[in-house]
């Protein structure tokens, strides 16, 4: 909860640092391009944190630059026609652009979620991973049952024998056929390898 106050918080902060940026141009810009600073807000709220901090920025946004840089000043409504559908733009390219930002928010949480996954998975097969080189020798570890020196360099079909669960009849290794014949799914080779074993 605390990083989505956090999230609203840096929106509401990018919105501030936006107006002032234009408010510094305004002698340039005059009642030009009233919300061109809070485009930048608006962008990297919503790349940063997603719909509701976009949202934000783009509602504050439109505020903002209708009250204080479209004509007439100080006051809500703008009167002059550019300056109603420069913020018509305004809001419909906020919109998108928060949309899109919950799109990729949404991406990158999937994505962490995945390499959480995968980081505990790693962390649980541990010491079970045995690194070979491309021969299919033993790279070097320590095994349970064997030292170190007695496991280096020989090849993996001599430190481990695999078997199938039902029967118990070996089978060969699936990283090997993978590696002989260029398959992507080694996971999928050792269940036909041991649904083949049960069969025998």
């Amino acid at each position: 909860m605390r990083w989505g106050i956090a999230a609203y918080g840096i929106a509401v902060v990018a919105v501030a640092a936006a107006w002032l940026g234009r408010w510094v141009l305004d002698p340039w810009l005059g009642d030009e391009l009233s919300f061109s600073t809070f485009y930048l807000a608006l962008i990297f709220s919503a790349w940063r944190s997603g719909l509701g901090p976009g949202l934000l920025s783009l509602a504050l946004g439109a505020v903002l630059g209708d009250y204080f840089l479209a004509e007439p000043r100080h006051a809500l409504g703008a009167a002059t026609l550019a300056d109603r559908l420069d913020l018509l733009r305004f809001v419909v390219v906020g919109s998108c652009v928060s949309a899109i930002g919950e799109m990729l928010h949404g991406r990158r949480r999937v994505a962490d979620d995945r390499g959480e996954l995968l980081r505990v998975v790693l962390a649980s097969i541990g010491g079970r991973v045995v690194p070979a080189g491309g021969d299919g020798r033993i790279a070097a570890r320590k095994l349970v049952g064997w030292k170190q020196v007695e496991a280096a360099g020989r090849p993996i079909e001599a430190v481990f024998r695999l078997v199938g669960e039902d029967r118990r009849l070996a089978v060969e290794d699936p990283a090997a056929i993978a590696l002989r014949e260029g398959l992507l799914d080694p996971v999928g080779t050792a269940d036909a390898l041991a649904s083949r074993g049960a069969a025998q």
